[in-house]
């Protein structure tokens, strides 16, 4: 069997004739979903909650360590009463303006130790854990950033080092050079994925993970299990991460290329809409016609 785990907005987008939304019209619901992707990815990979999502994404990256905390660089837009969270693909920052960043925060001793392994993903490593709950960045995208804000008893330590991370930014050099060219600029940091990442699995349900995203290659090798391209996909029992909702989704191509499977059952989870088992016979049934 396999488990697809899809954006609810993702699915939206499909043609009605696409193959998936035709299985699902002709399945059985098994329950409610979790309401964020990366959420329903865990839940699938029976870890629930219990894992560093920062952490995981670090294993992804091919970085040693086990306790991680994400700072991702992102953009803020002013609004009437609150500050919008515009998020970082349109930034399309560049390696060396993220290393001038993150030199310019050294400077200042803001966050020793930030590795970047890509422009827009920015890890910092904790040596011990840290009693603070945040939230991805992609949950509040478009939306006012307050609710979202860092919160627990160390919160409000980590709040202040990123106000002063924010003044750093602004007269950044990269930042500046930005402005007078008219390009969005780095704004802020966004903190999340806290936590450290226990001993490998145990009893892990999937013999491997597939998904385009450093989440999926994260588990798989926390897991110790094989990690598949969406474009290269065995037959055998698997979790299959179309979108984890931190990363951008992947074409349209890659979606028909076989992540559908045909002939044999699988379940499918659309983040908080809910759990569907789509058994053989109903698939075979829909495939003939």
């Amino acid at each position: 069997m396999r488990h697809l785990v899809i954006h609810p907005a993702r699915l939206r987008g499909l043609a009605e004739s696409h193959p998936l939304k035709r299985a699902l019209h002709r399945a059985r619901r098994e329950g409610d979903a979790p309401p964020t992707p990366w959420a329903c990815v865990l839940a699938a990979a029976g870890v629930g909650s219990a894992l560093s999502l920062a952490a995981l994404c670090a294993r992804g990256e091919g970085l040693e360590g086990t306790g991680w905390l994400r700072l991702d660089p992102v953009a803020l837009l002013p609004n009437r009463e609150h500050l919008v969270m515009a998020g970082n693909a349109h930034l399309q920052l560049q390696p060396e303006e993220a290393a001038a960043l993150a030199e310019a925060l050294e400077a200042w001793s803001l966050f020793p130790g930030l590795c970047q392994p890509h422009p827009l993903r920015w890890y910092l490593p904790l040596e011990a854990p840290v009693a603070m709950e945040t939230e991805p960045w992609a949950a509040v995208l478009g939306g006012d950033v307050r609710p979202a804000l860092p919160r627990g008893a160390e919160a409000r330590r980590w709040r202040a080092r990123l106000a002063e991370a924010e003044m750093v930014l602004f007269e950044a050099p990269p930042n500046r050079l930005r402005r007078q060219r008219g390009r969005p600029t780095v704004d802020s940091l966004w903190l999340w994925g806290e936590g450290p990442l226990p001993q490998a699995a145990t009893g892990f349900p999937w013999s491997w993970v597939a998904g385009e995203g450093i989440l999926a290659k994260g588990l798989a090798a926390w897991a110790g299990v094989p990690w598949h391209s969406l474009q290269t996909l065995p037959g055998d029992v698997g979790l299959v991460v179309v979108d984890d909702g931190l990363a951008g989704p992947p074409p349209d191509a890659i979606l028909e290329a076989g992540v559908v499977p045909v002939g044999v059952s699988f379940r499918v989870s659309v983040a908080g809409e809910g759990v569907w088992q789509i058994p053989p016979r109903r698939w075979w049934a829909f495939w003939r016609r």
